[in-house]
């Protein structure tokens, strides 16, 4: 995927507001608010999530606040509620390309420890690799 095309096609598009953070991913202003950011994460390579755009919005708190990060892509995940809420506390990043650098390991790596959730937890360990194509599968319809 060329996350740059997904970039101009994105319907808040604005390039005088855009910042590309990585080569995995895009992020720019809400509006006119600089507390409320939007973007897209590409799939990280070799997990079911390779090939998609996910796309998010990101909700800055204040100085000590933890911000709150949000899928608008649909997305199936242990971690990741249907709404696209993360169902994990997100530590506090060192800025907003440790907490977008700390999403993409979560996306590589899910907490199943942790996971709130069941359907996703129970597949999981009843058949990963079922579990894996129904992500891959949620992949190509929503974030393609």
């Amino acid at each position: 995927m060329d996350i740059l095309y997904h970039m101009c096609t994105y319907p808040e598009w604005n390039p005088e507001k855009s910042r590309i953070l990585s080569s995995n991913w895009f992020v720019m202003t809400k509006g006119y608010s600089h507390r409320e950011l939007v973007g897209g994460i590409e799939g990280p390579s070799n997990t079911p999530y390779e090939g998609g755009i996910f796309y998010f919005s990101i909700r800055l708190g204040w100085e000590y606040e933890t911000p709150e990060f949000m899928f608008l892509s649909q997305i199936i995940h242990p971690n990741i509620d249907i709404d696209g809420k993360l169902l994990i506390k997100i530590p506090y990043p060192k800025g907003l390309k440790g907490l977008l650098d700390w999403v993409v390991n979560l996306l590589k790596n899910p907490q199943w420890k942790e996971s709130e959730h069941p359907r996703n937890l129970e597949l999981y360990t009843k058949d990963p690799e079922a579990y894996i194509v129904y992500a891959k599968q949620a992949t190509m319809k929503y974030a393609n």
